[in-house]
């Protein structure tokens, strides 16, 4: 009976060879970080591309109009006096820069909006030119205001609320409007 037990033991050696369970070790950790790589992928991806649609829906150029001066809370003036740039960066942020909107830039000022919802955030700005002079060393004029996004069947409208009411100073209110672009199978 003990030459049995030593004949069984002897055939498990032959079985169990170190080499195969390292080699094996090693395909099942190097397979499983692939996998989880590409699983990592592609989930990043798709997340990437659902804020893009979600947030970046604003990226475009837009016209920007100022109230009236005949109903200051709700008719908007005919003509814009701006223009402005909206680029999504990346997530929920968006970069804008608004210029006067014709001749040489007299006034020009740039931020970053933080949208806290699809359609609501805050939008944190500077003037780079302020009445035909750079801004830098000396000259520094900032503030903050609020942006709402809204859009109907033809345009989208980013209205800019401003919070700065420091030194008696106010910017009001200023609606951006881009026609929406219309996709060719749509047309």
């Amino acid at each position: 009976m003990g030459g049995c037990i030593k004949l069984i033991i002897r055939n498990m050696n032959c079985i169990f060879d170190k080499c195969e369970l390292i080699n094996g070790l090693f395909l099942g950790i190097l397979s499983s970080i692939i996998a989880s790589g590409i699983t990592y992928l592609l989930i990043s991806s798709k997340k990437k591309r659902n804020l893009r649609k979600k947030y970046g829906k604003s990226d475009g150029d837009y016209l920007g109009y100022g109230y009236s001066n005949q109903d200051p809370d709700l008719i908007i003036r005919d003509e814009p006096q701006s223009r402005a740039t909206i680029t999504y960066l990346k997530e929920n942020q968006l970069n804008i820069t608004l210029t006067n909107n014709f001749g040489p830039i007299e006034d020009q000022w740039s931020g970053t909006i933080l949208l806290e919802l699809e359609n609501y955030g805050s939008l944190a700005w500077k003037y780079d030119i302020y009445h035909g002079q750079n801004t830098g060393q000396q000259m520094h004029k900032f503030g903050l205001k609020k942006v709402i996004i809204n859009e109907d069947e033809n345009d989208i409208y980013i209205y800019l609320v401003d919070e700065n009411l420091g030194l008696g100073e106010q910017y009001g209110k200023e609606v951006l409007i881009r026609p929406k672009i219309i996709p060719a199978h749509n047309k």
